[in-house]
């Protein structure tokens, strides 16, 4: 009777316990109710990138902090509304642009997300919209800004278009691609800007005029659409593969290119694309045609130059950091490159492995099949194929193939008995060219380079920069 007095005894005792911890532990932390209590942000300015209008932003947050040793309540959160209905807020999870008796823990957080898309207004530079989230508690008021600046642009959207001008009034966006009907000429005049949405290219079944200034400022640019970071700080403009290319389709005449730069594509500028459908019509009859002058191309996750049995006359051209190959020509064709620099290495984004120059007269597009052969004609003169795998220039000839022409006063990397079948005179192999700074993409000589004076005189009088050339040219597309 005792032991079972004694075990009853401490069940009550358990069970008392077990409440008390209970009890204890359902208690709430008094809520601060002080006047000094100050919540703490990340930020007191959230600022978006440029945004072009009606096109939605990334989301970005900031962090309200409570670094009180007690809860502390906001009785009410909201947006001032100053830029209409620009800016979208996420509280603690709620979505809605306010929100009452929002409790923070003690030395706890909560995050506020905001989202913004700009309205269309009649400015042509960027602008500002403003507005300010606002937080009161305990009878006292702080805000977070936020901006986010405007571009008014002019939209295409999977647009078929006929002969038209662009200008540098705004800038151009393209949604879902657009395509230059056969017949027509697409002109784009100095300082445009033409941004590209993700999958979007420019596909030229009639002819394309680009002519941008002389200065480098006003250069007509291709390049992705997004203006914004990555959540790592790095600009998207930085990354390749941001847009789909500028692509001359078969039969597209009398294509000019001058002063234009090109970044961020995945398949760079591209001449002579077909369906697969049309691949056995494919001669040099229906070749598009290009020139190309004072222009850069770079970030591109495959080629840089792509020419597909085409005709281009390159002239001062730089490409430079591509994933593949700066100059790619593929199914022969004729190939004029004059005073150009390619160079190519490995990077951040890149493996370098292909030669930055690859020359063939042939196609394979089905292993089953026989390939695709068509004479190949190459001049180049006065031109850099540099970088760092042992053989930059690639001569790859089919057996039984043709292949004309001749590199003349040209700075190779590679070796000059797998280039005999064209002429060779003149040139430089295997030095170190002696770069500004490859890295960080700057390509102008040093005064001890190995390319001053080397070149030939082909009547090229002015340098990518628009420097004077002496009589005794400097090899590439810059003159010291």
């Amino acid at each position: 009777m005792k032991l079972r007095s004694t075990s009853y005894y401490w069940v009550i005792l358990i069970i008392f316990g077990c409440s008390s911890l209970l009890f204890s532990s359902c208690k709430k932390d008094k809520i601060n109710q002080s006047g000094n209590v100050k919540l703490n942000f990340l930020t007191d300015t959230l600022t978006f990138d440029t945004l072009f209008v009606s096109l939605g932003s990334t989301t970005k947050s900031f962090t309200v902090r409570n670094n009180e040793k007690s809860p502390v309540e906001i009785s009410k959160i909201y947006l001032k509304g100053d830029a209409g209905n620009s800016f979208r807020l996420t509280i603690d999870g709620d979505a809605g642009n306010q929100a009452e008796k929002v409790l923070i823990p003690a030395e706890d957080s909560i995050y506020i997300f905001v989202e913004v898309t700009v309205d269309p207004n009649d400015e042509s530079l960027p602008f500002v919209i403003q507005d300010e989230v606002v937080f009161e508690i305990n009878g006292n008021r702080q805000q977070v800004v936020l901006q986010a600046y405007g571009q008014n642009a002019r939209f295409f959207n999977g647009e078929v278009i006929q002969s038209q001008t662009w200008t540098n009034e705004l800038p151009y966006v393209i949604l879902n691609s657009i395509e230059i009907e056969k017949g027509h000429t697409l002109t784009i005049r100095e300082g445009t800007t033409v941004y590209f949405g993700g999958g979007s290219g420019m596909f030229v079944n009639g002819s394309l005029k680009i002519e941008g200034g002389q200065d480098t400022s006003q250069w007509v640019t291709f390049r992705g659409y997004r203006l914004d970071r990555q959540v790592t700080g790095v600009p998207y403009d930085q990354l390749p593969g941001q847009w789909m290319g500028l692509f001359l389709m078969r039969d597209s005449r009398n294509n000019e290119i001058n002063h234009f730069r090109m970044r961020g594509s995945q398949y760079g500028l591209n001449i002579g694309n077909t369906t697969l459908e049309e691949l056995n019509k494919v001669s040099i009859d229906n070749a598009p045609d290009l020139r190309i002058q004072n222009s850069e191309i770079y970030n591109s996750s495959t080629f840089g130059l792509y020419g597909f049995l085409a005709k281009i006359h390159a002239t001062n051209v730089l490409i430079h950091d591509v994933a593949r190959n700066a100059l790619h020509a593929s199914l022969g064709g004729e190939y004029l490159i004059e005073h150009c620099t390619f160079y190519l290495r490995s990077s951040n984004f890149f493996d370098h492995k292909e030669s930055g120059v690859y020359l063939s007269d042939y196609h394979v597009y089905n292993t089953s099949s026989p390939a695709l052969r068509a004479g190949l004609k190459v001049n180049m003169v006065n031109t850099v194929a540099d970088g760092t795998v042992s053989e930059e220039l690639l001569l790859d000839i089919s057996e039984g193939g043709t292949v004309q022409g001749a590199i003349e006063n040209s700075a190779i990397k590679g070796k000059a008995e797998l280039l005999t079948a064209l002429n060779l005179s003149n040139n430089i192999y295997n030095t170190d060219n002696l770069f500004e700074d490859p890295a960080k993409a700057d390509f102008r000589l040093k005064e001890n380079s190995p390319l001053i004076d080397k070149g030939k005189d082909i009547m090229v009088p002015f340098d990518i920069q628009g420097k004077a050339r002496s009589s005794t040219p400097d090899i590439g597309a810059f003159e010291f």
